[in-house]
């Protein structure tokens, strides 16, 4: 439809953190994921703007807490290095495009996150985990051109997304996938008719694969 288009794949949090997986849940050694096996296909692929995210996510890992420990959700900070990833493919497709820098993101301790895992555990709904969020109002003043209209089309892991995509596009919409269901599901030739975007970012987290 001539929109330029980004494919992000979020890894699950074990794929991240397998090292607090109880040793009998851990992936044995040599044994590839349906992820892994994934990218060793892309890999002779030219002409798909794929992004992986396992790179960015695992050098960040030491020093971000990428994913909730009482969620299966990955945290603002791990969203931003997505962000990043994507606007830097989207920049190769048009050069005119720069990501956001991230000097220009402040951050605050928001209240804590309590979080889909605590729930499924039968946990009492206090406490929570430690929740760095970007200030929405001061991306919202940023000084940065607004042009084009980007579609956005995933599963709960790209809500943060359209934060840090914002400050550049004149509209941002998002359109959730159907949990389990596949992307196509959400994003049809019609939705493009309807929506006619500049830029399309699809996002698929690893366990719905």
């Amino acid at each position: 439809s001539g929109a330029e288009l980004v494919i992000a794949i979020c890894p699950d949090k074990q794929t991240i953190y397998p090292e607090y997986l109880p040793p009998s849940k851990r992936p044995a050694p040599g044994v590839l994921s349906r992820l892994d096996q994934f990218w060793a296909m892309a890999a002779t692929l030219t002409d798909v703007p794929l992004v992986d995210l396992r790179a960015p996510l695992r050098d960040a890992k030491p020093k971000e807490l990428l994913y909730y420990p009482r969620d299966t959700h990955w945290t603002y900070r791990a969203a931003w290095l997505a962000y990043e990833a994507a606007a830097r493919a989207l920049a190769a497709q048009d050069p005119s495009r720069a990501p956001l820098p991230a000097e220009q993101v402040e951050w605050y301790l928001g209240p804590p996150r309590v979080g889909d895992l605590a729930a499924l555990m039968g946990l009492p709904a206090f406490g929570g985990d430690l929740n760095w969020l970007p200030n929405t109002r001061k991306l919202a003043e940023l000084d940065r051109p607004k042009r084009g209209k980007l579609v956005l089309v995933g599963d709960s892991f790209s809500e943060p997304l359209t934060l840090f995509f914002g400050p550049d596009f004149a509209e941002v919409k998002r359109f959730n996938a159907v949990v389990r269901a596949s992307v196509d599901s959400a994003l049809t030739p019609a939705l493009l008719a309807q929506e006619r975007p500049d830029v399309v970012v699809v996002e698929s987290v690893e366990r719905y694969w």
